[in-house]
C-alpha cells in the first residue's frame, strides 16, 4: 500500500539553512516515519491557481503539517494606527510567517485533515499559528539538524501514529468512498469493519423508510445509488466515465 501523505505548509525558503531545514524534514519524514510529503514548488507544481492545487492535494492527505517561520519583520511599527479606541499598538522588532500558513492551515481544518505545526522561536502567533487550538504546536529554531534531537522527532512520530496513520487507513481502505460528484462508487465488502457494516445498513434503512413514505419513484432514486456502491465498476462504467471525461474537456 502506498505510503500516507502528509501536506507541508511551509514557505519558500530563502536562505541555505532554510532550505536545508525543509531538505532534512522531507528525510526524516520518509526515512523515519514512512509517509511522503507533498510540498508545493518542490514535488508539487501548480499549473494555475494554486488553491485548487492546494485542495485537491490536500483532499488525499491524511496530515498536514506546517512549518512557520520569519517571512517579514517589522522593526517599528504600529497595529490601528488610526484608532482611538483601543489606542494604536506599537509593534517593535516582531517577525511574522508567510500568509499561505493561514491559507493552508485553515483549508486543512475545513478539510478535516489532522494538523501539527512547528512554530519558530519567537515569530508572532496569530490566525490558527497558535497553542490555544486543537492540534499540536512546536516551538523550535528552524535550523539544519533540528530533526536529530528526539525531543523534535518524537512529537512528531507520536502524532502520525495517533492522527495521520488513522486517517490513512480510512482514506486508502476501500471500504466507504466518499464523492461529491454523485457518481457510484465500488464498495468492498469482504474488507468492510463492523463500524462499516453499521453505517451502510444506517444509509439504506433511512433510504428505505424515507422512500416508503414518498413513493416508488423516490424510493428507487434513494436505494439505487446507494446499491451502486456495491457494485463492481463495469468497462461500460469505464466507458462512460471515459466519454464525460472527454466531453468536459
Amino acid at each position: 500500500m502506498a505510503a500516507p501523505e502528509v501536506f507541508i505548509s511551509m514557505g519558500n525558503p530563502y536562505t541555505d539553512a532554510y532550505k536545508r531545514f525543509r531538505n532534512e524534514l522531507e528525510d526524516f519524514l520518509q526515512d523515519q516515519c514512512k509517509v511522503e510529503p507533498k510540498i508545493m514548488n518542490k514535488n508539487v507544481y501548480p499549473p494555475g491557481n494554486p488553491l485548487v492545487t492546494i485542495k485537491n492535494v490536500m483532499e488525499k492527505c491524511s496530515g498536514a503539517l506546517v512549518v512557520a517561520y520569519e517571512r517579514s519583520y517589522v522593526r517599528d511599527g504600529k497595529e490601528r494606527r488610526t484608532s482611538r479606541n483601543p489606542p494604536p499598538r506599537n509593534l517593535i522588532n516582531l517577525t511574522y510567517t508567510t500568509p499561505w500558513n493561514h491559507v493552508e492551515s485553515a483549508m486543512a481544518f475545513c478539510l478535516g485533515v489532522p494538523l501539527y505545526i512547528i512554530c519558530q522561536k519567537g515569530l508572532v502567533e496569530e490566525g490558527l499559528i497558535e497553542n490555544k487550538f486543537d492540534w499540536n504546536v512546536q516551538y523550535l529554531d528552524i535550523v539544519p539538524g533540528a530533526f536529530e534531537n528526539t525531543d523534535v522527532t518524537r512529537p512528531i512520530q507520536a502524532w502520525i501514529e495517533s492522527s495521520v496513520l488513522p486517517r490513512s487507513k480510512d482514506l486508502n481502505g476501500s471500504n466507504i468512498v466518499r464523492t461529491i460528484t454523485g457518481e457510484r462508487t465500488f464498495m468492498d465488502i469482504k474488507n468492510m469493519t463492523p463500524k462499516d457494516v453499521l453505517a451502510v445498513s444506517g444509509v439504506l434503512s433511512g433510504a428505505f423508510a424515507f422512500g416508503v413514505a414518498t413513493g416508488a419513484t423516490t424510493r428507487r432514486s434513494l436505494i439505487d445509488p446507494v446499491i451502486g456502491m456495491f457494485r463492481r465498476p463495469s468497462k461500460s462504467d469505464a466507458d462512460a466515465k471515459k466519454t464525460r471525461a472527454e466531453a468536459d474537456s
